[in-house]
């Protein structure tokens, strides 16, 4: 996925168990690194407001300027209390 530098974005999660259903996990947090693996801001903390099914949740970012890949970090505790994290590059280009 390739973004511009400073639009606002929407990241989307699908929390799913090992057999495929979807759940809504505790704890849930989105975090944004740059490539050395350092946090970018603060950790988003993501509640019932961005829920938009079972499972299925949504936050809208600015991506930060002066980076040209991010990665974000998508996660939470499923119901067993055991982390689900997804991560996933983001390539942001100052211009297309």
């Amino acid at each position: 996925m390739t973004q511009i530098q400073g639009n606002t974005i929407r990241l989307r999660r699908v929390f799913t168990d090992f057999d495929g259903a979807a759940y809504d996990p505790t704890n849930i947090a989105l975090k944004l690194y740059d490539t050395q693996k350092v946090q970018i801001g603060e950790t988003i903390t993501v509640g019932a407001g961005n829920k938009v099914a079972t499972g299925v949740y949504e936050v809208d970012i600015a991506l930060p300027m002066g980076r040209d890949i991010i990665i974000y970090e998508f996660g939470g505790t499923d119901p067993r209390g055991n982390p689900d994290v997804d991560r996933r590059p983001l390539l942001t280009p100052w211009a297309k």
